[in-house]
């Protein structure tokens, strides 16, 4: 279970850009510390929860025309 579970997805790509601003804020002042691997790790895990949300999406969108098609050859 993620810890971005619950949050939707317009919020989860604010969260995105600003972990990115962040980090790459850090990267420029040459502060990769614990605050710069917390931020990649989110970053990371952000992009994976979005990325499980698209596939799922895509899933269930591709599911939907198979059932339409069947349904419409009846």
């Amino acid at each position: 279970m993620s810890r971005f579970e619950n949050i939707e997805t317009s919020a989860l790509l604010d969260m995105l850009a600003e972990y990115t601003r962040q980090l790459t804020e850090l990267f420029m002042k040459k502060n990769q510390g614990k605050q710069y691997q917390y931020c990649k790790k989110t970053i990371q895990e952000l992009q994976t929860e979005i990325q499980n949300r698209k596939k799922s999406a895509e899933a269930k969108k591709s599911s939907r025309n198979n059932k339409s098609r069947t349904e419409g050859s009846n």
